[in-house]
């Protein structure tokens, strides 16, 4: 999603990252103000993820920031995998 964003970020409405892994060389190679208006951008993490790091995330999230993106950022802290779920879910349903 990282390339296909950085090859025509004003294609898309609005982008989501669900444990996603943000290729920080791709958006920093991006040029400064080429887009009509900010892409919205949620990045959602969960919280325990150990495939993908917040550390990481939050680089990609940062260096979206600087090239002008609208990035919102969650970090889903759960007990377990059912309560993993509801939080998901709470969290899409207030999205929508």
């Amino acid at each position: 999603a990282t390339r296909a964003l950085a090859e025509n970020p004003d294609a898309f409405r609005s982008v989501t990252f669900v444990s996603g892994v943000l290729e920080t060389r791709i958006i920093e190679a991006l040029p400064d103000g080429q887009r009509s208006a900010p892409t919205p951008v949620l990045a959602i993490h969960g919280g325990q993820d150990d495939r993908v790091s917040l550390v990481s995330l939050e680089r990609g999230v940062s260096a979206l920031h600087a090239r002008g993106f609208d990035v919102t950022m969650r970090v889903m802290l759960c007990d377990g995998a059912q309560r993993e779920g509801e939080q998901a879910t709470a969290f899409l349903e207030r999205v929508d």
